[in-house]
């Protein structure tokens, strides 16, 4: 307990301190030690299952990790496959997907600008904005000006354009301090979105519909090709060894492997940005560990391990003995 550093006062544990910030947190002292007496004995319990790895765990855990598929496989690419929808076709497609395709919400404002005034502190000004406040609220004075600001708006920023969004139509603001200055502003309504005409959106439904129309065309050749797989052999390839593929960047050849080490199945397939590999596992075999790697597995494993024990502790102490809570506030 006086080892911890919340409860300190010049560099050493002070009662007083200790008090004043459980107090602060709504809690008494006898709670907040009948919990640091139940951390320390499940820190303890915890630490009995840190068991480390053996050298066996290690050697035969780092050969399954590291060991090697020998893969084959067959690069589908619709880079260069020509789409050119007729119009109707763009028009049958915007129909199934104009609901994306909206305007922006917006909200209509009245406001009036408390420019600052040379010599007048930011305190100062907020007197000058409310006295100005007061009279906009009573209709004793009208508004300066009047906008649409949309979620993009630089008008209002941040907090200040949460506080218009979430106000009411006919409601008047208290002054808000936005770039040096004071704006009072009332919500007169706000605008919901709305689905764009065909026209004004045609140029991204067509990009929408050729990537579409891609996509289904990669399906349907990957589905032909995994049918009649004949594919190109690369070698062998393990977690930290990757080939140089022709036809794949460095960054598509380790999407490919994840994906190899991560499947349960021989044949399989990855898609990419704008073209599919699909790929046959036909032989499997493991290597001689290299201790080089025994901080990553160590390191990895371990926590798998511990985590894995704790879990199943805990989930049988549960089926035991009621569950404590000591977060709960007065």
């Amino acid at each position: 307990l006086v080892k911890i550093s919340a409860f300190f006062k010049d560099g050493k544990f002070d009662k007083n301190t200790y008090v004043n910030v459980l107090k602060q947190n709504r809690r008494t002292s006898k709670e907040f030690e009948a919990q640091l007496k139940q951390d320390l004995l499940i820190a303890k319990v915890q630490n009995i299952f840190n068991l480390p790895l053996s050298s066996n765990e290690i050697a035969n855990i780092g050969q399954l990790i590291y060991s090697q598929d020998k893969v084959s496989i067959s690069i589908i690419d619709a880079k260069n496959t020509t789409i050119r929808p007729a119009l109707s076709e763009l028009e049958e497609y915007w129909e199934g997907v104009k609901s994306n395709y909206k305007s922006p919400a917006g909200y209509e404002i009245n406001y009036t600008k408390v420019d600052s005034i040379d010599g007048k502190t930011k305190k100062e000004m907020r007197k000058i904005a409310l006295k100005l406040y007061l009279k906009l609220k009573r209709d004793e004075k009208k508004f300066a000006d009047s906008k649409t600001i949309y979620n993009a708006s630089d008008f209002l920023t941040g907090e200040n354009f949460d506080k218009v969004i979430k106000s009411t139509s006919g409601e008047t603001l208290k002054p808000i301090y936005e770039n040096g200055n004071y704006y009072i502003v009332e919500l007169v309504s706000k605008i919901a979105p709305k689905v764009l005409p065909f026209e004004k959106v045609k140029s991204e439904i067509g990009y929408a519909f050729i990537a579409d129309a891609k996509d289904k065309i990669l399906d349907t050749k990957t589905k032909d090709v995994m049918d009649n797989f004949k594919g190109v052999d690369i070698g062998y390839i393990s977690r930290d060894k990757q080939p140089t593929v022709a036809g794949l960047t460095d960054d598509e050849i380790a999407q490919l492997t994840e994906k190899i080490f991560r499947s349960k199945n021989q044949l399989g397939s990855v898609k990419l940005l704008d073209k599919a590999v699909v790929y046959k596992i036909t032989d499997s075999r493991f290597i001689p560990y290299n201790n080089e790697n025994d901080n990553t597995i160590i390191t990895s494993v371990s926590d798998i391990k511990t985590n894995l024990i704790s879990s199943s502790l805990l989930a049988e102490l549960k089926n035991r003995y009621e569950v404590q809570s000591f977060t709960g506030s007065k």
